[in-house]
């Protein structure tokens, strides 16, 4: 579980709690100065995708796909 430290400096609350008073900015940059550099855990990828929009074959296209079902009778 995160400490309260943690969640003062949470990147989805952070403006939040410096507008209130809880957090400087100048608190904040020091922390984010003392974080370790974690690039060399960074995987990377490489994403193929098609150069134009319509060139993959097998993609369904709308108008392949019916939007409504017929009712059965």
């Amino acid at each position: 579980m995160a400490t309260k430290d943690e969640m003062l400096v949470d990147k989805r609350i952070i403006e939040r709690n410096i507008d209130k008073g809880m957090l400087s900015r100048e608190d904040y940059a020091t922390y984010l100065e003392k974080l370790p550099d974690a690039a060399a855990n960074a995987e990377y990828v490489t994403l193929d995708e098609p150069e134009e929009p319509g060139e993959q074959e097998d993609a369904e296209t709308p108008a392949d796909t019916p939007s409504v079902q017929e009712p059965q009778a």
